[in-house]
């Protein structure tokens, strides 16, 4: 059997004409040492998990395309998958206590998220 545990949700996004910006805050288990080190600017990736889906097709199609072949669903990123998780690369616009505020991270409030790990640069 696997565990996950959620390290915190989604609680808030926000568009501009040029950026989504997401506010994650952290399980309160999880204080703002667990955000030591990371500052505005810097590269993450963001695991979370996909709460509202329930079902997938082993076939992904390009719906752009009405004439290519159906390809399996591991070679392509489409969704939902088996397991309801995705990986996103974003960027760090501020931290603030237990809160990380993010571009690029377009999901709903409430989604759970499973880690953030930082990408070395």
């Amino acid at each position: 059997m696997i565990s996950i545990t959620t390290i915190g949700h989604l609680i808030s996004s926000s568009a501009t004409k040029s950026k989504t910006y997401s506010c994650i805050r952290l399980i309160d288990d999880l204080n703002e040492d667990s955000l030591r080190g990371l500052q505005g600017g810097d590269e993450v990736y963001v695991i979370f998990y996909h709460h509202h889906q329930s079902r997938f097709d082993l076939w992904a199609y390009n719906n752009k395309l009405a004439t290519e072949e159906a390809k399996g669903i591991f070679s392509e990123k489409i969704y939902p998958r088996p397991n309801n998780l995705e990986v996103l690369t974003c960027t760090v616009e501020s931290v603030e206590q237990n809160t990380l505020w993010i571009n690029r991270l377009d999901i709903m409030p409430g989604t759970p998220v499973i880690d953030i790990q930082k990408i070395n640069q």
